[in-house]
This record gives C-alpha cells, structure tokens and sequence, in this order.
C-alpha cells in the first residue's frame, strides 16, 4: 500500500474504481484505500453481492457502488457507449456494439477514467491480462508520438517490492528497444 499511497499522496481526494469489486480481497484493499484515507473508492459490480462482502469483513463506509449492468446507470451506460462509438466508428463499432461492451466493467472504468470520473482504475484480479487492458487501449489509447507502450508489474516478496518491466506485451523484445521503454 505505500507504493499506492505514494502515488496519490497529493491528492487524497482522488477517486479510483474497483472494477472487480464482487472478490473480497479487492474489498479488502479497497477498505485499506479508504480507512487510511489514500483514496476514495468506487466499487464496481452486483451491489448485492458487493454489500455482502463489505458486511463479512466491517467495511461500513458509504462508498459508491455502480453495476453497469442495472437500468439505473443505463444513461451514463449510454452516454459512454456514444461517446467510445464516436470514437470508434471508423473502426466498425456500432453503436449497439459498444453499448453492449459498456455493460463489461472494465470498458465502463476505462470510460470513467477517460471521461475524468475516477482517477485512477484497478483492474486484473481475476481476469485475464488482455481482458483488462483491451479496454484501456481501446479507450484512452496511447498519446500522440509514442509508438509503444509497456507495462510494469509489482510483486510484493518477502526481500521487499519487486518491479517486473514489460513481461506481459512486448513480448519479443531486442536489447535495443529497452531503452525506449
């Protein structure tokens, strides 16, 4: 948690979204993120099942749970789904299509994080490596001039963190491009 709290300590006002917030042990640091006031969590997922797990450890903070999936978020659904499509389109996304992919979490908190409604986003708890970071891509994508992105993995080991540079996407790497990264 220092490594997080490093990162938003200059703004504990920061909201980050949960997106697999139906496991307890995203409840649980979602928890550590609020009672020592590194962040303000959003809960993504089924409310009820969400609130059965904040009950099962003490989590009684009033935080924001938001299941895209329910009627009552259908109009920021939709207004994610017309804004990713505008942006799409070109590509050969309906806008049925990206309606439908607003229901997934991780394309609804990737629009969050692109349209500024949360600060940051944890995902990859439970779901595979590109299922968490398509949406991302497809989303925010990378900024003007870069032609290459990569990724840092953290490992918490008994000798201390480790950090584990781009294992997961360039996956044929020649020495030469290290540099770049």
């Amino acid at each position: 948690m220092a490594l997080f709290e490093g990162l938003l300590a200059r703004h504990p006002e920061s909201l980050v979204v949960f997106n697999e917030a139906d496991k307890l042990n995203v409840i649980k640091a979602a928890q550590i993120v609020h009672d020592e006031g590194i962040a303000i969590p959003i809960l993504l997922g089924n409310e009820e099942i969400i609130l059965g797990l904040k009950e099962e450890i003490g989590f009684d903070a009033d935080v924001e749970i938001i299941d895209p999936k329910v009627d009552q978020i259908r109009a920021k659904r939709f207004t994610y789904a017309a804004i990713y499509w505008k942006s799409n389109r070109r590509k050969g996304v309906t806008l049925v299509e990206a309606q439908k992919m607003m229901r997934e979490r991780n394309y609804f908190a990737a629009m969050m994080l692109n349209e500024n409604d949360t600060d940051a986003m944890i995902t990859g708890y439970s779901r595979n490596y590109a299922s968490s970071i398509k949406p991302l891509f497809e989303t925010i994508g990378m900024e003007k001039g870069v032609s290459r992105i990569s990724a840092t993995n953290l490992m918490l080991t008994k000798k201390g963190p480790m950090f584990l540079a781009d294992t997961t996407i360039n996956m044929t790497q020649h020495q030469n491009n290290w540099q770049k990264l």
